[in-house]
């Protein structure tokens, strides 16, 4: 007699293996979504310093500012909150909170350094 169909070892056996498949596709989604959460969290910082620098010079405006003030005019998502301050030379410092994400920099910083934290400095 010749049966056809599967075992119940087949069976499981391929379970098991989309089982695998699915937890590495899992855990690469998640580590891609990360990591497109940093990126924005440093292109908005990065928007709101030229944003904040502009308007600072243009009006001698020196002092913190808000990041979700109304006079900075700059595109893309939105922090929950921080601060930017540009000085007279045209510097400028900033600590922003987006999700996990924190960005910072100070005055005498090149680049803007982003840590995942829930509680970012704004000192």
């Amino acid at each position: 007699m010749n049966k056809k169909g599967f075992t119940l070892l087949e069976l499981l056996a391929v379970i098991v293996i989309l089982g695998v498949i699915i937890v590495i596709a899992a855990v690469s989604i998640t580590n891609i979504m990360d990591d497109s959460r940093r990126k924005a969290t440093e292109a908005t910082a990065y928007a709101i310093i030229r944003t904040n620098s502009i308007y600072s010079l243009e009006n001698s405006y020196y002092e913190s500012m808000n990041v979700l003030d109304p006079r900075l005019n700059y595109d893309g998502d939105k922090p929950d909150y921080g601060i930017v301050q540009t000085n007279e030379d045209g510097d400028t410092r900033i600590s922003i909170q987006m999700g996990d994400w924190c960005a910072t920099k100070g005055y005498e910083d090149i680049e803007i350094t982003i840590t995942k934290t829930s509680d970012c400095d704004m000192s």
